[in-house]
């Protein structure tokens, strides 16, 4: 029996790899596509980012009291240039501004600093930001305005009028982050990787394993299989085994084709929160137990696509009904993927025992350094019955005579 089943798998993978065509698309050009697309999504994000922090900030200022206009002389803004305006130019600035040529507007009530000096007796004085929330600039005009500029404008004036600002805070409020490096970098890959694998992983093997059994169904070259001294259990598990190495090494290329576009997409595998943190490590940190448990979770998640996608193949007439019944599959799939993406917190022991979805939140928490042993176990032992049940389905479809000759 295995000598049979070893014999079928050599047949398969060398009908795969002899494919110049199938290695191309099955290990090839998952890494250049990867590559490329992460790499050039690199690059567009770090231009982005550099050029919004680079930035001059351009403010119109309507009515500024001479409190501000001495309050900005004396501490300069090396990022934001400000000009004084009437309160007539006000229709004309928000035409500018709502064009994008203008980032945004300070308008300051008329006698700003008659009311500062009237408080007790008056309402306090206020003062209006203008911003377009369609504008990147714009928005972060306002930000630097408020956390920024008007912060310490305000300072100023409370020391002028109480002696020192301070006297009116009760406490100062300071924050130290106390996280493991390591988990907060992994977060920010956890995040998005588990989806990008999972659905890779089912690609690769659905390249090739809607051909390798519906399309020699459809050729005529399986009733030939079927007749020779071979067993139908033979050629199903080599069937089996060979489209499991194909998938796994299709995913493989993707990895690598991730790795290779590291060096260009720093926003995309770093992690933005360790760095502002301090933390030690900027992306996250490999180690042999770490890619060993990412390789059994891929092994067995690659096993279990690999027995729908050849359930579906044996089932089928031919390639185009299989590529017709594999989508809502592979919609499936996908949905599975993005579910994890969503929620917050720890998720419950039981969600690791759902076939697909458990295997990619472990996957999820395996990357950012969260899985326990309680997880891995649950979701080892409930995949390997689920594909056992996939696996018994196919045996029994292979016995079938009208599935087999679609009869």
């Amino acid at each position: 029996m295995s000598h049979e089943i070893l014999t079928v798998l050599k047949k398969e993978l060398a009908r795969v790899f002899t494919d110049r065509r199938l290695v191309i698309s099955a290990f090839v050009m998952p890494a250049l596509t990867i590559a490329l697309l992460y790499g050039v999504m690199g690059v567009m994000i770090t231009r982005m980012v550099e050029d919004r922090q680079a930035h001059q900030t351009e403010i119109a200022v309507i009515d500024a009291p001479a409190s501000f206009v001495t309050f900005v002389e004396n501490t300069p803004q090396e990022d934001m240039t400000l000009q004084n305006f009437e309160a007539s130019k006000l229709p004309e600035l928000k035409g500018l501004l709502f064009t994008g040529a203008l980032d945004a507007i300070l308008a300051f009530d008329a006698g700003f600093d008659t009311q500062l000096l009237s408080y007790e007796k008056e309402a306090l004085p206020g003062v209006k930001i203008y911003f377009n929330s369609a504008e990147d600039y714009s928005v972060d005009a306002r930000s630097r305005l408020r956390t920024g500029l008007l912060e310490d404008y305000e300072a100023r004036v409370l020391t002028a009028r109480f002696g020192d600002a301070q006297y009116l805070s009760a406490f100062e409020l300071a924050d130290e982050v106390v996280a493991d490096p390591k988990k907060v970098a992994g977060k920010g890959v956890g995040s998005f990787l588990p989806l990008l694998l999972s659905i890779f992983l089912f690609a690769g093997g659905m390249g090739v394993g809607l051909d390798a059994i519906a399309g020699e169904k459809e050729r005529g070259t399986m009733a030939t299989m079927l007749v020779t001294p071979v067993s139908r259990e033979a050629i199903a598990f080599g069937k089996l085994l060979s489209l499991g190495v194909v998938a796994f090494l299709s995913s493989i290329s993707t990895m690598i084709g991730m790795v290779a576009s590291a060096p260009f997409a720093k926003f995309l595998f770093g992690n933005v929160e360790a760095q502002s943190a301090g933390a030690a490590a900027a992306g996250f940190i490999i180690t042999p137990g770490y890619i060993a448990s990412l390789l059994l979770i891929a092994i067995v998640l690659t096993m279990i696509y690999v027995a729908l996608i050849s359930l579906v193949s044996v089932y089928a007439r031919n390639v185009k009904e299989a590529g017709t019944y594999i989508m809502p599959v592979y919609m499936l799939v996908m949905l599975m993927g993005v579910l994890t993406t969503f929620g917050t917190g720890q998720p419950d022991l039981w969600v690791f025992g759902i076939p697909i979805y458990g295997n990619i939140m472990l996957m999820k928490m395996s990357l950012s350094y969260e899985m326990t042993w309680q997880m891995l176990v649950l979701n080892l032992g409930v995949s390997f019955v689920f594909l056992a049940i996939l696996v018994a389905v196919i045996r029994k479809m292979f016995s079938s005579e009208r599935i087999m000759f679609n009869a």
